[in-house]
């Protein structure tokens, strides 16, 4: 065993660690790459708790004819240091962007501007459940194509601290 394990330290370290009973967890900690388990494709983003209440969310308009857009803005939010995306809307769509962040007791808020900064009229949408994270949304029908900013603003959260949050949205 001792020659085996000057050419195979892992290996060697694996099978004694099998043998003394240390759990999988310790043994891959310690360095058993062969006991490290990867996931399917790392390149891919991680679904975050914001991203799944959003999309269920935005799921309610797909009801009234909307469809999803693939993709998502997100990141973290902190009370009074608001998030502003840049989009282009065309005439003729109707839109809906969808908030959410996973921590319960967090209050979200969807602005819409128009390409100069000012704040324009949309119809908004606030999820009445209580617990479970925040979600909001604002939909818009513009009156002209071009670009527009959404911005996501952290009215509250639990002890003030900043909180996680994903934007996605819906057209039609």
């Amino acid at each position: 065993m001792k020659n085996i394990a000057r050419f195979f330290p892992a290996v060697s370290f694996l099978a004694l660690s099998l043998l003394m009973g240390i759990p999988a967890a310790t043994r891959a900690e310690a360095g058993a790459e062969s006991n490290t388990l990867l996931p399917v494709n790392p390149a891919l983003p991680v679904p975050t708790e914001a991203r799944r209440l959003a999309l269920e969310a935005a799921g309610a308009f797909v009801n009234d004819g909307f469809r999803i857009r693939d993709g998502e803005w997100s990141g973290t939010l902190s009370k009074g240091t608001p998030a502003f995306l840049r989009v282009t809307l065309f005439q003729g769509e109707s839109y809906w962007f969808v908030g959410a962040s996973g921590t319960p007791g967090a209050v979200l808020r969807i602005t819409m501007y128009d390409g100069a900064g000012k704040p324009i009229k949309t119809e908004q949408w606030k999820d009445g459940a209580q617990g479970g994270g925040a979600r909001c949304a604002a939909g818009i029908a513009p009156g002209k194509s071009g670009k527009y900013f959404v911005g996501v603003e952290l009215m509250g959260s639990p002890a003030g601290l900043p909180v996680d949050y994903s934007v996605v949205y819906a057209y039609k």
